[in-house]
């Protein structure tokens, strides 16, 4: 959080020579209570830090850790946050005076911000991956992210376009958590991320390697900037300064002659991280999905439309039964406690549905629906 989670403390800015003992001084804090803990690499030639981030998971107690305790263990005054997996919690803790014999007040007293995120089981080497180097990973997934390809705190993921287009979240196919083969697959030297750079400069040359970047796009940014890309600007310097020093002095080179599209990523990435399987079964679930909204909102635009919030609300009671009783996904067997009559089957081979036949069979039987369903009334009174 940049030492900014307790506007009240005075938290000043820690030298690098500080950074190095405190990073490992709290690390063995924490140690004491996970069983797994890193300081995740800063970003080359930085002079000084606002606040120490460290990522913990596998903790000692099978019941879990509770802040408070973790406060204790760091020597915390103040904190905010849980230590639930995925969340990070933010400490206030005093700083180290020398000379100073007694105790002074929390307005004075200099503090620094420990900041512990507690990544979920398995997930901790690909965190230290993605939050590696300070802003490193905003830079890069701002290239791969036109691409169709997505880094967050789970995975490395492959977005489906035609999923995406209705629901971003269940685009995303899982490929992998290792961070040798995603930069293998962005054309990235894992040897020189590994080993880390001594300036800035080298760091943001080595990014420009990524099969996927494009200087014009940069270019762009700086121009014009979506909502995401200036709130990034303005939290991370390190990006800021890529886009607009960085970026303007790398020359404009001709178009590759061979530009992947998005569906050969797509591809490239279920065959080199063998998810194929997975792909292929997310998106024919997404299209049972499609298939039964597309035959419900055909069966609520046939029947009667009501006028009054009542006959709305009883409309949408009656829909809500129907969706109990009458099943369009195979293998998923209906409701039948709410009703005393027989529905017919309207799902065809390999989950196809007669969505013209479940409209008549609704609109022929809508008033004997009302009636028998229970729960259901009249739509006007």
């Amino acid at each position: 959080m940049g030492g900014n989670a307790f506007p009240d403390l005075h938290i000043p800015r820690i030298s690098p020579a500080e950074y190095a003992n405190l990073c490992s001084h709290f690390s063995e804090a924490v140690r004491a209570l996970y069983g797994e803990v890193v300081v995740p690499p800063e970003c080359p030639g930085k002079i000084d830090h606002g606040d120490i981030d460290i990522l913990a998971a596998d903790p000692r107690d099978e019941t879990g850790v509770n802040v408070r305790s973790l406060a204790a263990a760091l020597g915390a005054r103040s904190f905010r946050g849980s230590t639930t997996g995925g969340s990070t919690a933010s400490f206030a803790v005093p700083k180290p005076l020398e000379g100073a014999d007694d105790f002074i007040s929390d307005k004075d007293l200099p503090f620094v911000q420990v900041d512990v995120h507690i990544c979920r089981p398995g997930t901790l080497e690909w965190e230290n991956f993605t939050k590696s180097y300070g802003d490193l990973w905003n830079i890069v997934g701002s290239q791969i992210r036109g691409a169709g390809l997505t880094a967050n705190d789970r995975g490395f993921f492959v977005r489906n376009p035609e999923i995406e287009e209705l629901d971003r979240k269940k685009a995303m196919v899982y490929l992998t958590r290792d961070p040798a083969r995603v930069l293998e697959f962005l054309g990235l030297d894992h040897e020189a991320f590994e080993k880390g750079w001594n300036t800035p400069e080298e760091m943001y040359e080595w990014a420009t390697h990524c099969r996927f970047f494009d200087v014009g796009v940069f270019r762009e940014k700086g121009e014009y900037l979506k909502a995401n890309d200036r709130k990034r600007l303005k939290l991370r310097a390190v990006y800021r300064d890529f886009v607009f020093n960085y970026v303007p002095s790398i020359p404009v080179s001709p178009a590759p002659d061979s530009v992947p599209s998005r569906e050969e990523v797509m591809q490239q990435a279920l065959n080199v991280f063998e998810a194929r399987a997975a792909h292929d079964d997310l998106l024919r679930e997404y299209r049972l999905e499609l298939k039964q909204k597309q035959a419900w909102d055909a069966v609520s635009e046939a029947l009667s439309q009501p006028s009054t919030n009542s006959g709305k609300r009883k409309k949408g009671q009656l829909m809500t039964l129907l969706k109990r009783r009458i099943s369009l996904k195979p293998g998923v067997k209906p409701d039948i406690t709410e009703t005393d009559f027989e529905v017919p089957n309207f799902i065809v081979e390999n989950g196809g549905l007669e969505v013209e036949a479940l409209v008549k069979w609704v609109t022929e039987n809508e008033v004997d629906l009302r009636l028998k369903i229970k729960g259901a009334y009249p739509l006007e009174e």
